[in-house]
């Protein structure tokens, strides 16, 4: 369980950008968070998308509806 600090992160999705870099979407499996970072190599170089909470944990932190093209097929 997390204590919304060290989240349990699941990678759910990967995306190609371009120039050997990915956005990874990653998706906490305790509290529901997710968070959207750049990478390449394996290595992070920062949030695309800050780490946003499900309405229910924190009214004000709502995933935006923009985040839905990193999880088509």
């Amino acid at each position: 369980m997390c204590d919304l600090k060290n989240h349990n992160l699941e990678v759910i999705y990967v995306a190609d950008a371009g120039w050997n870099e990915e956005h990874v979407v990653r998706w906490c499996i305790d509290c529901g968070a997710v968070v959207v970072d750049r990478e390449s190599d394996n290595r992070r170089f920062g949030a695309v998308v800050i780490m946003r909470f499900p309405r229910h944990e924190y009214e004000g932190n709502v995933i935006p509806r923009s985040l839905g093209k990193y999880f088509k097929k």
